[in-house]
């Protein structure tokens, strides 16, 4: 009789799910220093969505003392925009505005670089 000793494997049952971070879908990529000429007052848009249908956060990045607004909205399924109005302020030129689109756990970022007329 032959015994075969040794650890029995059995993978785990049960694994869980990975949060998965949010997934810009405008603008289009490259997500990084989209030149905006600021001949006018301007709009920046963010429309993101999270794969698991939690509702997303903005965080708006603007390095020089402006006034500045924002808001958010749902627009249904797992989709969110955010709207960034900035003023015509030459204080602007050459700064680098950002937003941080987050679920919670996980961000994804979208960046541009105003440019003077």
């Amino acid at each position: 009789m032959s015994l075969l000793g040794g650890c029995l494997y059995v993978p785990p049952a049960w694994t869980p799910d990975p949060d998965l971070a949010p997934r810009i879908i405008r603008p289009l990529p490259p997500l990084e220093d989209i030149p905006v000429v600021l001949d006018r007052p301007i709009r920046l848009t963010v429309v993101a969505e999270d794969p698991e249908g939690e509702e997303l956060d903005f965080v708006w990045i603007v390095p020089v003392d402006v006034q500045y607004d924002w808001s958010k909205y749902p627009m249904g399924g797992n989709s969110w925009y955010s709207v960034l109005r900035l003023p015509d302020d030459d204080i602007l030129y050459d700064q680098r505005i950002e937003v941080l689109v987050t679920d919670g756990a996980n961000e994804v970022g979208v960046s541009w670089l105003v440019e003077a007329p």
